[in-house]
């Protein structure tokens, strides 16, 4: 082999060199599924091949050498980091059990709550339904009342002749004593004058539902609410704040029952790329 074929081989040898510890970096990123131990076992065959035809060229010879000092320092750490990832000590692999560790731990202390989506183009009273039940539990079965007929101990009875009213039928009096002359009415008095009525004043701003919030509240969720579709480029003409506030309303009394004693609140949320509230529970 003289030294230009020499040449080709070296550089075919090193672009291999650094395909192969691409290949590496992948697998130690968990891209790739297994290492690539058959391409490295054949790219130091081709060294040792190309060290039976090692021309006399110093810049040739020393090229060789580079690189076959690079796939030996190479070699080692991709063999020690094999290694680690056969026993579990690789970082990547211990950095990934502590996050999911992290994230049960955090989803176990926070507090129970469920995801609501307020948009009329769907049935609300059925979603709020599904969700107070995945709050609860499992709902349980209501025996159906009893049916009762209305006036059941009233039965039509047929009447008789005897049932029916009699009407008595007097005759004028023998004898009427004579009528005595009534004297004319005197005239009602006028009548007085009224004071003139005070202006009525403004209604009282009306209070919050029982268990619900007030509307100062609502009226700043649903803010937040269009605000954060409109971001989202969903829909906002189908949304009311009437809709909104009785969702809230039905939703309460099992918030505050089941987190009694803590200021429920609402906070938006994009879950699964549409919009929604999400109840949360504060402390008071």
């Amino acid at each position: 082999m003289n030294a230009k074929d020499f040449d080709i081989a070296l550089k075919d040898v090193e672009g291999r060199l650094e395909h192969l510890r691409i290949r590496f970096e992948q697998y130690f990123q968990g891209l790739e599924r297994m290492a690539p131990e058959r391409d490295h076992e054949a790219l130091r065959r081709s060294l040792l091949e190309l060290q039976r035809h090692v021309p006399r060229n110093t810049a040739l010879r020393f090229r060789y050498q580079q690189l076959k000092q690079k796939r030996v320092t190479l070699s080692t750490y991709w063999t020690r980091v094999c290694r680690q990832i056969e026993e579990g000590t690789y970082r990547r692999d211990v950095l990934r059990a502590r996050k999911r560790h992290a994230d049960v731990e955090s989803r176990a202390s926070a507090p129970a709550s469920f995801d609501i989506d307020v948009d009329l183009d769907m049935d609300m009273d059925a979603e709020v339904d599904a969700a107070l039940d995945a709050l609860s539990g499992p709902p349980t079965e209501r025996p159906a009342p009893p049916s009762v007929t209305p006036f059941a101990g009233l039965a039509a009875a047929p009447r008789k002749a005897s049932d029916a009213p009699t009407i008595a039928k007097f005759g004028p009096p023998a004898s009427h004593p004579p009528r005595r002359p009534t004297a004319p009415k005197a005239p009602p008095p006028p009548p007085a004058r009224c004071a003139p009525a005070a202006p009525a004043r403004p209604a009282p701003p009306r209070p919050a539902s029982a268990g619900g919030l007030g509307d100062d509240s609502v009226r700043r969720i649903y803010d937040r609410y269009l605000e954060a579709r409109r971001k989202n480029n969903e829909r906002v003409d189908n949304v009311k704040l009437a809709t909104l506030k009785r969702s809230i309303d039905k939703m309460m009394p099992k918030l505050r029952q089941k987190h009694a004693g803590k200021r429920i609140d609402f906070e938006v949320v994009v879950k699964n790329g549409r919009v929604g509230l999400k109840p949360v529970a504060k402390d008071a």
